[in-house]
Order: structure tokens, then sequence, then C-alpha cells
């Protein structure tokens, strides 16, 4: 049986016009253009926290260990006295030295006066070889009086060194000595560390030297703060290559400052992720485009159409994904840059919707 005309146009208006058709409003979304830009490398090192002003302090005198006064964990200024040694025979020969200074002061000012009485009697009345012997007498109490004032400042400075005292502010890592003990010159008495000069130092693969410098960008992870992470500059890059392990160092500083840096300590452990420019570029996309499938694919929702004439509409299209750029992510496949793709709103989207683009 053939068909009615009625029949056949009715199919033919069937076929022309969708099953259904999206009367709703406007689908308002926050919209970003694909990126064609340089792609960077990330790469994941760890190290630790180092201090570079650590100092072992150690006597250049012997002596008997008197006092300490400091205690592990004290932070001390520059200039503290940290250690006393006994000292009494050390004063005991500075007061020898100071009235020996004082003697050969003595005998200079004889051997002066008795020259200035031989030039007041003058040549005609006084023998010349006696005028010469005073002024000898003159110039060997000059010399006696000078190493005996240099004696006396040896036992001044030997006395001053019976005192151990701060190079620099920091805090006492060890106490090596207790009062009471016999120590000779160069023992360590007291470890100081100084926490305002703490650095990073991370091993780097020996691949990648020559690829890292001070431009090279870097967030650090101290592992007493998982989850936290923080920028940090590069400040110098170590070219000894340890053999065995392959890698070379990299020095590093926060750049926080107290009271917003958080609190280190040497020997805390920290990771850092370094991103290294490859000189290739590539297509990037926000972190918030990517929509994650049931089926497993990653896709994204495009907007096509006059943004301004409110005839936008959504397009889901699939990509392929690779390596993550910090808060973008690389689109190997589906997208070649410059499309509009949507960030926020993108939660339901159907194809064909209507969007409004949000300003």
């Amino acid at each position: 049986m053939n068909p009615t005309p009625a029949i056949l146009l009715a199919l033919g208006l069937c076929a022309c016009q969708p099953l259904f058709a999206d009367d709703s409003p406007p689908r308002p979304v926050a919209v970003e253009a694909v990126q064609r830009a340089p792609l960077v490398q990330q790469v994941e090192v760890r190290g630790s926290v180092t201090a570079p002003r650590t100092a072992r302090l150690s006597t250049s005198v012997a002596g008997l260990v008197r006092r300490v006064l400091v205690e592990e964990g004290d932070s001390v200024r520059a200039g503290q006295t940290l250690a006393v040694l006994d000292g009494e025979i050390g004063q005991l020969d500075l007061d020898v030295a100071a009235a020996a200074t004082a003697e050969a002061a003595a005998g200079l000012a004889e051997a002066q006066r008795r020259l200035a009485a031989a030039r007041d009697i003058g040549q005609g009345f006084f023998p010349g070889d006696e005028l010469r012997s005073r002024e000898s007498a003159v110039q060997t109490a000059q010399a006696l009086l000078a190493r005996r004032q240099a004696e006396q400042a040896r036992q001044r400075e030997l006395l001053a060194r019976h005192e151990i005292r701060a190079p620099f502010a920091g805090a006492v890592g060890a106490r090596l000595v207790q009062a009471g003990e016999w120590v000779a010159p160069g023992t360590a008495l007291v470890e100081l560390v100084d926490l305002a000069s703490l650095r990073l130092a991370f091993a780097v693969p020996q691949a990648l030297f020559g690829r890292v410098g001070p431009r090279t960008e870097m967030q650090v992870e101290l592992d007493s703060e998982p989850g936290r992470r923080h920028a940090a500059r590069v400040l110098a890059v170590v070219p000894v290559s340890d053999p065995e392990a392959r890698t070379f160092t990299l020095r590093a500083a926060l750049d926080k400052t107290p009271p917003q840096a958080p609190p280190l300590t040497p020997g805390m452990s920290a990771r850092a992720t370094l991103r290294l420019a490859d000189g290739s570029t590539g297509v990037t996309v926000s972190r918030d485009a990517i929509n994650r499938r049931a089926d497993g694919r990653h896709t994204v929702w495009l907007v096509e159409g006059e943004k301004d004439k409110g005839s936008s509409q959504a397009r889901e299209q699939t990509v392929t994904l690779g390596a993550a750029q910090g808060e973008r992510v690389i689109v190997t496949e589906g997208l070649r840059g410059g499309e509009t793709v949507v960030v926020r709103g993108n939660e339901g989207l159907r194809p064909g919707q209507r969007v409004a683009v949000q300003r």
C-alpha cells in the first residue's frame, strides 16, 4: 500500500525539524581562550635545609674551663660570652708585663732627662762622646719600652682569649665541654648555628646541568608542612657533581621573609618542583576546563557562535591530555589553539545548549 501525500508531507516536516527544541534560557558560563604557549618540563628533586654558617667555636689557649654560660638551643647575640677559662695565671702574666712596661717607661724618662741636661750644658762644656752615649741610651730605652709594651699587649690578648665569644648571632647547636675540663688550643667548646642564613640544598640530576639557573622557577614543599608550597629562588648552582649519585647541588632560598616564612631548622627535609623550558610550544588549557567522563575520556566544552548576539552554543570536544603545566594541562590532540572553552558553568552542559558568556 502506497503512503498518501498527507503522510509524506508529515514525514518531511518531521525530518526537517529537531525532535526537541531547546527553549531554556542561555546558561551563564565563564570562558577562556585555548593558548599555544612555550612548554615547560616539571622536575621534582629532593633536598634538605642547610646552615652555611655553622661554627665549632674553639679556644686558642690552653686552660681549665671555669664556666660554660649557654645550653643547647639557647639563642645568642654576636659578641656574647659563651664560655670562660680560668685566667688567673694569665692575669698574673699581664701584671708582670705591665710592671715591666712601667719600668721601661721610667728608664726612658731618665735617659731622656740625662740627654736633655747634657744638651743644655752645650758641647763646649760637655765631652762629645758622652753626649753621643746619652743619645744612644735614649734610643735603647725607647726600644726596650716598645718591646715591653708589645709583650703587655700580647699578654692582654691572651687573657682576653680565655673568654669564648659568639662571632655571629645564632643558636647553640651543641655544648661540647663541661666546667672543670682542661682544654688545649683547638678544642671545640660550643657549636653555633646561624639560623638567619638557612638555605635549601637539592640534589639535581646532572643531565639538567646548564638548564638550571637564577631565573628557574621553583616551588618548595617542606615535609614539616605537607601540601603547602612556597615560592623559592635559585641562589647558586654548585658545578661539582657527585660521580656516584650523578647529581649536582642546587642552593636556594625561600622568597618569604620572617615572620611570613615557615619555621626552618637544619636537616629538615624538603622537595622542590623545578619548571624548565624545553624550547617547544604546545596547546594548553586550564584544569577547570577538563571534564572526565565515566568511560575514561577527557572532554572540554567549546563555545561556538556569535557571543555578542547571544547565539552561542556549547559543543563537547574529546581531547587527549599530556603533562601538567602548573594550573594548566597540555592538550596533545583535539584542539589547535585559539578556541574558546568553558572553565566555569560546564557542569551538566548538553550538546547544542545555548550559553551566555559572562564578562
